[in-house]
């Protein structure tokens, strides 16, 4: 199955599972949030880029007994060339992690942290099509409750593990997206 059909079949399983029966939802607390925002690129992809958006889906689960949530999330983040002649650079990721809920004064403020794999397209990949990485990330968010839904405000930094570029040298590609999420 090809990158793109995996990651829009991720989306569609994200959406069905959004729909089930109140019951269910209210037990487990398992919630969709969709969302966006600015993305700025560091390292190797900062090089031939400049910022860009983002796009999420994600599914989020705060058990009533656990001091801590559980979250996976699909994400596209695609950033405009610095030079016009190039293509966009384009990373597709699929993270899953945690979130601890920290004292705060303002919403509900929580710290993340997860894992990932990270497909990379575009210039930063030199002569390859698309690399595929592993990766990890961390993070702060404040979440805001309303009657019905939740919005999330969010801002991490991703680190991608990349190998050695064909010249041997340890190539750097973090990713910092800042985004909001509506949570339903």
């Amino acid at each position: 199955m090809r990158p793109m059909n995996r990651a829009l079949m991720t989306i569609f399983a994200t959406a069905a599972l959004a729909t089930l029966p109140a019951p269910l939802q209210a037990q487990g607390a398992v919630r969709l949030g969709l969302g966006g925002g600015v993305t700025l690129p560091v390292g190797d992809i900062s090089e031939t880029t400049h910022a860009g958006v983002n796009l999420s889906a994600s599914l989020t689960w705060n058990p009533p007994r656990l001091p801590v949530g559980f979250e996976a999330a699909a994400t596209y983040h695609n950033f405009a060339p610095k030079d016009e002649t190039v293509r966009n650079e384009r990373v597709m990721a699929l993270n899953g992690g945690i979130t601890i809920p920290i004292a705060g004064t303002l919403g509900q403020p929580y710290l993340m942290a997860g894992v990932g794999y990270y497909n990379t397209q575009g210039p930063a990949t030199g002569p390859v099509d698309a690399e595929r990485d592993f990766g990890g990330y961390g993070g702060v968010g404040l979440r805001f409750n309303t009657k019905k839904f939740q919005v999330h405000a969010r801002a991490g930094f991703h680190e991608i593990f990349a190998g050695k570029d064909v010249a041997g040298r340890s190539r750097s590609r973090e990713l910092i997206p800042i985004s909001f999420t509506i949570v339903l």
